[in-house]
């Protein structure tokens, strides 16, 4: 792929601790380790520190987690530069993190790492003395709850110390997203940012100067759709919870040419949801007298409603059907009786500021109304309705025009866009996303509609029309991509919709 380094620009600019993690995750899918992840940050620390106190004797905190293990990897990259000592607030024994784990053993015979539990506190108050600097690596950013035990004991120790403190990522006992401050915390002098700043410590009272360390993550962790991106929508059904109370998704479509669409992308919802609480609790689909009675025999598990032929009538009937959420244009013809279905249902949702996913035969519709368009609208045009509606050609263009234009469409328009494609693009105007499927397996019919139905599907459930859209194509690209190695290129649309949940739970056991 061409490199895409000039659209880091609509990447975030800071994290939140739940994002933070959402990249992590694609940064592994992408082919990096939890281990490579942790070496590459404590080399990224130790180079930082080495540059300006060499020669000063560093005392290194570490937690039991991730963090811990990072600051023994920082312990041993640190070690020829500076005199180092290592404080474990726990037993060796005792450390359950994997990477915690694989660092104490590569600290054998190297640096002797001292244990202090809860009742030999006094040994951390021995090794500040010591110390000229004090590097925190207690708590990670994913931390929540009062600090109590050995962990207070050591905050406070530090915070009283009077060293120059630096802490890794967030300072212990502050809260990555909102910078509030636990009972007991670190008032850190240095804060070393991996990758980029948590929204929390943006203006902390608990952070000095912050220096912004590259850990290795790529580009692509940001750009490219992941299976990070599903996990950051949250999607999950309560114990209490019921079918209204998990998104309600309606699916307006079909006509006497196109019965099966509509219905494809209806189930595509409910077969996410269902199977993995992955979307719509309740899925209704409202389609024309002439295509209802087939559609109550073929898909018992839906809700089937009949539409009337056309003027207010359709717009009263939507606004009787539970829902938070629409997906219209699978399946309409694009005629004159498409276009007032289409302009009437589109109106209506309008109103009541619906997420609405829009494809197919509503593409005339946005066509002559573009003023209409909102945020809470998600646009799915292929190249060719991409075409009808900006006038651009796209076929044969490279990657960076293509996102160059759906931005700008996006951006002139203000809703998010779905150009699909082998390599779809995802934008809000704002930010950015790719999806770089593997295989041609989604070249046929029918998996456009299962498209609509999954991103429709997430948005009801999540109230979020770009994230819901991102995680909903890299989903319907990966259950394609898992067809294509299993069936071949004759994988259809109904093969796609019983793969979806099988995907989602490879995202649930990771």
């Amino acid at each position: 792929m061409e490199s895409l380094k000039e659209f880091s620009a609509y990447t975030r600019k800071s994290m939140s601790v739940r994002y933070s993690y959402a990249v992590r995750r694609n940064a592994i899918a992408l082919g990096m380790t939890s281990e490579l992840l942790v070496e590459n940050a404590g080399e990224a620390v130790s180079d930082s520190i080495k540059r300006r106190m060499k020669g000063d004797r560093v005392l290194i905190v570490c937690g039991t987690g991730e963090k811990g293990a990072i600051g023994l990897a920082t312990a041993r990259h640190l070690s020829s530069f500076c005199d180092v000592r290592v404080v474990l607030l726990s037993t060796q024994e005792e450390v359950s993190n994997s990477a915690t784990r694989f660092n104490l053993k590569m600290m054998d015979g190297l640096i002797e790492v001292e244990e202090v539990t809860e009742d030999e506190s006094s040994k951390l108050a021995a090794a500040l003395k010591w110390a000229d600097v004090v590097l925190e690596a207690i708590i990670g950013i994913g931390a929540h709850g009062r600090i109590t035990g050995i962990v207070q004991r050591a905050v406070q120790e530090i915070s009283k110390s009077k060293k120059r403190i630096i802490s890794i990522d967030i300072p212990a006992g502050v809260n990555g997203d909102t910078g509030e401050t636990n009972t007991s915390y670190v008032k850190a002098d240095e804060l070393l940012a991996f990758h980029k700043l948590k929204k929390g410590m943006v203006n902390s009272k608990a952070v000095g100067s912050i220096i912004q360390l590259d850990v290795g993550i790529p580009l692509l962790a940001e750009l490219a759709a992941g299976p990070g991106d599903f996990e950051y929508l949250g999607i999950g059904r309560a114990l209490d919870s019921n079918k209204y109370s998990n998104g309600s998704l309606l699916v307006v479509g079909g006509s006497k040419s196109y019965r099966g669409a509509p219905l494809m992308a209806g189930f595509g919802a409910n077969a996410a949801y269902s199977a993995l609480r992955a979307g719509s609790g309740y899925v209704t689909v409202a389609v024309p007298h002439d295509v209802a009675h087939g559609s109550l025999a073929s898909y018992p598990e839906l809700i089937v409603k009949e539409l009337p032929e056309g003027g207010r009538e359709i717009a009263t009937t939507i606004a009787g059907i539970k829902h938070n959420t629409l997906v219209v244009g699978p399946g309409v013809e694009r005629d004159r009786t498409g276009f007032g279905l289409v302009s009437e249902v589109v109106r209506e949702e309008a109103l009541k500021k619906n997420i609405m996913v829009l494809d197919a035969g509503a593409m005339d519709f946005v066509k002559e109304y573009k003023n209409m368009l909102n945020r809470r609208m998600i646009l799915t045009p292929h190249e060719g309705e991409f075409k009808e509606l900006t006038g651009i050609k796209l076929a044969g263009k490279g990657i960076r025009e293509k996102i160059h234009a759906a931005i700008n469409f996006a951006n002139g328009s203000n809703c998010t866009v779905v150009l699909k494609g082998h390599r779809t693009i995802i934008t809000n105007g704002e930010r950015l996303k790719i999806n770089i499927a593997k295989s041609a397996a989604l070249a046929t019919m029918g998996t456009g509609d299962v498209l609509d139905g999954i991103i429709g599907s997430f948005a009801s459930a999540t109230g979020k029309a770009f994230e819901s859209a991102v995680a909903g194509v890299y989903v319907h690209s990966l259950a394609g991509d898992r067809l294509a190695e299993r069936i071949g290129d004759g994988a259809t649309a109904r093969d796609l919709i019983d793969e979806i949940p099988k995907v989602i739970k490879e995202f649930r056991t990771l």
